[in-house]
């Protein structure tokens, strides 16, 4: 399939992608991200691809500002050519609205490979989305405050929670059939009535939810670190301060792609430098739409690439 011509902005940021490690065998992943929908992308987006090994670390990735162009947009990454990969991919809207594609499974192989036309849908919160390998398919399912989201091929679900004699079971209220039973690392799901192979959980909570110490923001170190936390839930919720103030809404979270939604602050008055400390951790998280952990196990947030939040775990 012959895809658009990447307008000037595109094919001078694919320069942000991850620099792949010395491998000796690569091979170039190409497509383009589309949705159906006769809505036109608004000035601001940005286009997001990602792909990531079986433990959805990112060997390559790319943030792309759409500069006014629309879908279908082409993207390429260089990957490994020997490694089963995950190809992640979307749009992020100015209002912080998310498009996603569906998880794709790449298998190993030597040649070029283009995927075609990949469709973007709406994405609801999800919180945490855990990625689930389920022999051939791949879905993600996310615990949020009203139960669970399920999200495949054949549609969302929204899930409540069930009684289970271990684990955490969610079922759909109007469709019993339809079900996750959620047991440590492996998953068992059923749609409609149709029981899935058992499913490996291929993402762990445990990198990334739990209670941080903010270290520096735009690369300036915080004034009061003693003070400036970042916490996440399992359940999807996010709450940040900086010592006066408590910051608190709701993420989601995608591969390394990373949103926050409905933040809300308390209102006491602090000191003027703190407060304007303040102010700049509200630009940072509405801008941020990544993570990753670096090589010393502290957590670094992104936007377009570039590290806006570094944060330490927070000792025992």
């Amino acid at each position: 399939m012959t895809h658009p011509l990447l307008p000037p902005a595109l094919t001078a940021a694919l320069s942000l992608a991850l620099a792949l490690p010395a491998l000796a065998d690569t091979r170039t992943l190409a497509g383009a991200i589309t949705y159906f929908e006769r809505i036109a992308l608004p000035e601001g987006s940005l286009l997001m691809v990602e792909a990531l090994d079986e433990e959805e670390r990112a060997l390559a990735a790319l943030r792309v500002p759409t500069d006014g162009a629309q879908v279908p947009l082409a993207f390429a990454l260089e990957v490994p050519a020997d490694q089963l990969l995950t190809l992640r991919a979307g749009l992020r809207w100015p209002d912080g609205a998310l498009w996603l594609t569906l998880p794709q499974g790449v298998v190993p192989g030597e040649d070029d490979l283009d995927l075609g036309e990949i469709r973007a849908r709406h994405s609801d919160p999800m919180g945490f989305a855990s990625l689930l390998r389920c022999g051939d398919s791949l879905l993600e399912f996310g615990i949020i405050p009203e139960g669970a989201r399920l999200r495949g091929s054949d549609g969302v679900w929204l899930l409540e929670a069930a009684p289970a004699a271990s684990g955490a079971r969610f079922e759909d209220p109007q469709d019993a059939d339809t079900w996750v039973w959620s047991r440590g690392e492996s998953a068992l799901v059923s749609i409609a009535g149709e029981e899935l192979p058992e499913c490996s959980l291929l993402s762990s909570q445990a990198d990334l939810v739990q209670l941080w110490d903010i270290r520096t923001l735009n690369g300036a170190p915080v004034s009061a670190p003693e003070d400036a936390t970042i916490g996440f839930t399992p359940d999807g919720r996010v709450s940040a301060g900086l010592g006066c103030n408590r910051m608190i809404g709701s993420y989601t979270r995608h591969g390394g792609m990373l949103d926050f939604r409905q933040m809300a602050s308390t209102l006491m008055a602090c000191p003027d430098d703190l407060a304007a400390e303040e102010r700049k951790l509200v630009e940072v998280l509405a801008s941020v739409d990544g993570y990753r952990l670096d090589d010393a196990g502290a957590l670094v947030l992104t936007a377009r690439g570039a590290p806006v939040l570094e944060a330490a775990k927070v000792a025992d």
